[in-house]
């Protein structure tokens, strides 16, 4: 009874908030823009991993433009990761760019807009299948991380130069509470050995089967008692099952489920959000990948191990696929669980970036 009472009234606030952000899409944080000589606007209409990795250039800019009122816009609710950056004077929240001009016209322009695109960063992407364009994105994809690309763009366009290519997550003691609150509930506690799972994105390319997780959650619970599973992820979506496995899909909010990341002694996952959020607080991360190159936005500064599928398709794969199969489908479970249990052992890298040679 108590576990329900939590997770409905998570579940309203998390639906308050929501409408909260599209009634009044800016939040100050630290002060208002008017007496500010300088104003800069960082404008990502991205999606979570996007905003993660994005957020490496503030402290940057900040340090260069000490005085400056540097503002973030972005969609709701990835906006609220960044509510507790002292770095940001406001974050903006905003679905359209029609949002942003809006913002604008209110005599508010600021002194640079910088418009941050991590998916089309280099002239190079395209999406159209056929041979010339295939090698132009392999091209791009071996070109570097989207970290140091984000980082090259912004130096040229703001003149700032980036050298600590870290993408700091701050947590406030609220989201930490309520996550800490949440996992205890389902009798997970502080000496648990807390595994995040996230097994769902919005493309199955990126898609590992259900059914491999769940047999990979089950060997490292039976490897060690004193593991637990969290799965996280959007409302709806299907967990996995198990004794010691708590499915926390659309339980959590965007920050909260940070707070849980945070306590965790591992994470497994895709290329994703939450992949993400567990390198930027530095989780220990075993990643799959199917047809995405790791050392374009895999894991960048934490200890990791990459796994891609041996099928994978070169020099990068086109959309829709016309394979029989995705290619992530070819990863093994075992193989899996070795490289979680060498992840364990201290093993990895940190900031994979494999030779794609």
């Amino acid at each position: 009874m108590m576990r329900q009472r939590l997770s409905n009234r998570m579940r309203y606030h998390h639906r308050i908030a929501g409408w909260y952000f599209r009634l009044f899409p800016r939040q100050t944080l630290r002060r208002e823009h008017q007496n500010a000589e300088r104003k800069i606007l960082l404008w990502l209409l991205g999606r979570l991993g996007d905003v993660v990795m994005a957020s490496a250039v503030i402290g940057a800019i900040r340090t260069a433009h000490p005085d400056a009122w540097i503002g973030f816009a972005t969609r709701w609710p990835y906006a609220d990761v960044l509510r507790h950056d002292p770095r940001l004077d406001a974050v903006i929240c905003c679905d359209t760019p029609d949002q942003i001009a809006g913002f604008t016209r209110k005599g508010e322009e600021p002194t640079c807009l910088h418009v941050i695109d991590p998916q089309n960063v280099d002239e190079f992407r395209s999406h159209v299948p056929d041979a010339e364009s295939q090698a132009a994105r392999g091209y791009w994809w071996t070109r570097g991380h989207v970290v140091e690309l984000l980082a090259e763009a912004t130096s040229e366009r703001l003149g700032v130069e980036v050298s600590d290519l870290r993408s700091p997550i701050f947590i406030g003691d609220a989201d930490d509470q309520v996550a800490k609150a949440y996992l205890q509930a389902q009798g997970i506690t502080d000496q648990a050995k807390l595994v995040v799972f996230h097994t769902t994105t919005s493309v199955r390319l990126k898609d590992w089967p259900l059914a491999q997780f769940q047999g990979l959650a089950d060997r490292l619970l039976a490897a060690d008692p004193a593991r637990h599973v969290l799965t996280v992820g959007s409302k709806g979506q299907l967990g996995l099952t198990g004794d010691r496995v708590v499915n926390a899909h659309g339980q959590l909010t965007v920050p909260q489920t940070a707070a849980a990341i945070a306590r965790a002694s591992a994470f497994v996952g895709l290329s994703s959000g939450p992949m993400h959020l567990a390198d930027s607080l530095e989780v220990p991360s075993l990643v799959l990948f199917g047809s995405e190159y790791p050392g374009w936005a895999g894991p960048y500064q934490t200890r990791s191990v990459c796994i891609q599928s041996p099928t994978t398709c070169e020099p990068a794969c086109c959309w829709p696929c016309d394979q029989p199969s995705f290619c992530i489908d070819d990863i093994r479970v075992d193989l899996a669980a070795e490289a979680f249990e060498e992840l364990m052992a201290g093993r990895g890298q940190c900031g994979i970036r494999p030779d794609p040679s």
